[in-house]
């Protein structure tokens, strides 16, 4: 499934970015951050998704 892989990652690679920059930040400044950075990669993702991997970020140090 070529079109799954791809847009796993770009997922990821923008899921990277954020958390090497972001880390330990608000929830709210996360979530942004991870909404530019997922439109930059040309990726839709599920708000709900985008909220969970936001506290994720945000709770690690």
């Amino acid at each position: 499934m070529p079109i799954v892989e791809r847009h796993l990652e770009k997922y990821q690679r923008a899921l990277a970015s954020v958390r090497r920059t972001h880390r330990g930040r608000p929830v709210a400044e996360v979530r942004e951050t991870l909404a530019v950075a997922f439109e930059a990669e040309g990726i839709q993702v599920w708000d709900e998704v985008v909220d969970d991997a936001a506290r994720l970020i945000s709770s690690e140090e």
